[in-house]
């Protein structure tokens, strides 16, 4: 059912509720498919009101991107204000997240529908990065916060940015992928040092990384590059480069360690790589820009679908 909006709503109100209404548009669709007529009909108004307010629809959801962070974050800092436990506070504002009228996460749908139009929108990818900085500001200062109340720091690892995951296989040594530098880091994790550090080939942006099951071999997504980087785990020697599909972002192991699964945004599939034979074996489609996977094994066993 479509939201009424009154003919006699303040300029205030009215831009709220447009927002408000393409917030749930956004979230339930996507950018790219979604439409400011979807949107006007949505909130009870016309499309032309629309653009009284915002000059295009990437206006219209980068102020809808601001709008739900500024509500998010106003949210987490009363949350904090009201709390005089920092465990407590934190647990509160991870709860506190989930939309109810979609049951997703609106702040985090929209930074992933934003970061998957971002390397071809120029001008959103330039909002996109101020924004994300000013999300890492805020969370650092809610994570120093709870550093005093609860733990102390006990050493510091500067990595290049930016780092996308941190993996660690067994607790003893962690792999950390850095996006902009292109490179993969193999980090004792007790004496807090970096072991050894490999520049991936050019072009290569490591996004995802994987841990085989028998711990032998360390699999990298590389975005852009369009291909799966094979390292070996003990000292990240450059194996194999297997080519999947465009800019695999998310990528999944079978519990047998015989199959790999990588998300590819752009070209809307997931590629099934053969890791005995290290190669693509097949494509198949996946909805429209899918960036993660997750495999659901069957009977303890993953068989290739």
């Amino acid at each position: 059912m479509s939201a009424t909006a009154s003919p006699r709503m303040a300029a205030a109100g009215r831009r709220a509720h447009l927002l408000e209404t393409a917030a749930r548009v956004f979230v339930e669709g996507s950018y790219r498919g979604t439409t400011t007529a979807e949107i006007a009909r949505a909130a009870g108004v016309s499309e032309p009101i629309i653009y009284r307010h915002f000059a295009s629809k990437r206006d219209l959801y980068l102020a809808t991107l601001e709008y739900v962070w500024e509500k998010a974050r106003a949210g987490w800092v009363q949350t904090i204000a009201d709390s005089s436990d920092a465990c407590a506070a934190v647990e509160a504002i991870g709860k506190g997240q989930h939309s109810v009228r979609s049951a997703k996460l609106q702040l985090a749908e929209l930074w992933v529908q934003a970061l998957g139009e971002a390397s071809e929108d120029p001008e959103l990818r330039k909002h996109l990065r101020s924004h994300m900085r000013e999300v890492h500001d805020f969370v650092s200062a809610v994570q120093s916060l709870l550093d005093r109340h609860v733990v102390a720091v006990l050493s510091k690892l500067v990595i290049e940015p930016v780092v996308r995951r941190l993996v660690l296989p067994d607790g003893a040594r962690a792999y950390i992928p850095s996006e902009s530098a292109g490179e993969v880091h193999l980090v004792d994790t007790d004496k807090n040092t970096v072991l050894k550090t490999v520049k991936l080939p050019k072009g290569c942006r490591p996004m995802c990384l994987k841990v085989s099951p028998d711990g032998r071999k360390v699999y990298v997504s590389t975005g852009r590059a369009g291909s799966i980087v094979v390292l070996d785990s003990s000292g990240l020697e450059l194996l194999n480069t297997i080519k999947v599909g465009q800019r695999p972002w998310g990528i999944a192991i079978s519990p047998d360690g015989k199959w790999l699964y990588s998300a590819n945004g752009p070209s809307d599939d997931v590629s099934i790589v053969d890791l005995e034979g290290q190669k693509e074996v097949e494509r198949i489609k996946a909805g429209q820009s899918p960036w993660g996977v997750v495999l659901v094994p069957k009977n303890d066993t993953a068989a290739k679908p």
